[in-house]
């Protein structure tokens, strides 16, 4: 585990990338589907996402392609991929995913661009692995339903760990639940990353089938996976992580892990206060927890936001 997987804000493949933060993200959602609506909602009310794996030299280029602006677009940067090779083709994926927050409302309304994509994607199976990885983040954001099968085959058979990451992320991110079976799978991977980034998919996705598969997550030996399905669980209303969400909000107990830092220890209590908000419609015990945060919690944002929680419950039971 690195030391970036219990942290705020997740380390990504490049600066303007999803970010599905420390182990939850910041994904704008259009408006044509409901279903990434929620994941919208979910990924701007949790920072609780396993996103850190990241590469150094990714930094570097990240602030290279600030300094060295230029007007190339993203149909310039595809064209790239299809005619360059070595570096220069990951960086082309690299940068087109970067382009995505300048041009993805217009690209996905294209479906010959993201067709495009998904060629580019699939043959980058035999490819430098980073191609996958940045086209899976491009995949995530403009694909739709029609490219599940290709996310679905590279989740269940890619050797490469973080693009077997990056389609389940791009997979829920899609928000069709037709993606609810494979990622139900996933949550038996033998990477951790992946476990946890399907486990925060199902979750996004808000479909019962994902319960009792989530239920059992809540066993699994990796603690951001344990986590991610508690907050999927509450996301369901569903109280069966109330014990991990109690962890999480337990200061003593995050600060013996290894790699927490007081900003990382912060990061799990915020978002376990907020999955405790959304709980406590349904499961009581979660009221009951949110006002002990909000009067023992080390730090004020958290005794606050657990404030906050609590004044929304009371408004919707008056409401």
């Amino acid at each position: 585990m690195t030391p970036d997987s219990h942290s705020g804000d997740p380390p990504r493949p490049e600066q303007n990338a999803p970010d599905p933060a420390a182990k939850l993200g910041d994904e704008a959602a259009p408006s044509d589907s409901p279903a990434r609506e929620k994941m919208g909602a979910w990924v701007k009310e949790f920072a609780l996402y396993p996103f850190f794996i990241v590469l150094g030299i990714v930094g570097v280029f990240t602030l290279f392609s600030h300094l060295l602006r230029n007007d190339e677009t993203a149909l310039d940067y595809l064209q790239q991929l299809r005619t360059s090779g070595g570096n220069d083709r990951w960086y082309a994926a690299f940068q087109l995913s970067n382009h995505l927050a300048r041009d993805e409302e217009d690209l996905r309304g294209d479906p010959l661009f993201v067709a495009e994509v998904e060629r580019a994607f699939e043959a980058g199976a035999s490819d430098d692995p980073r191609v996958q990885r940045y086209l899976a983040i491009v995949l995530g954001r403009i694909g739709t339903a029609e490219n599940l099968p290709t996310l679905e085959k590279a989740l269940a058979s890619d050797e490469d760990v973080e693009t077997r990451m990056w389609s389940a992320w791009a997979m829920g991110s899609i928000g069709d639940r037709a993606a609810v079976p494979a990622l139900i799978a996933a949550l038996e991977d033998a990477d951790p990353a992946v476990r946890k980034t399907s486990a925060y998919a199902l979750g996004s996705l808000r479909d019962p089938r994902s319960v009792e598969p989530l239920t059992s997550s809540l066993q699994d030996t990796a603690e951001d996976v344990r986590w991610n399905a508690a907050i999927g669980l509450a996301l369901l209303g569903d109280g069966a992580g109330y014990a991990v969400l109690k962890e999480m909000v337990n200061s003593l107990h995050l600060s013996r892990i290894d790699g927490m830092t007081d900003e990382s220890v912060k990061s799990v209590m915020l978002n376990a206060v907020k999955a405790l908000g959304v709980l406590q419609e349904t499961y009581p015990s979660a009221r009951d927890l949110l006002e002990e945060t909000m009067e023992s919690a080390p730090f004020p944002v958290v005794r606050q936001e657990a404030e906050k929680q609590l004044a929304a419950g009371e408004s919707g039971a008056n409401s």
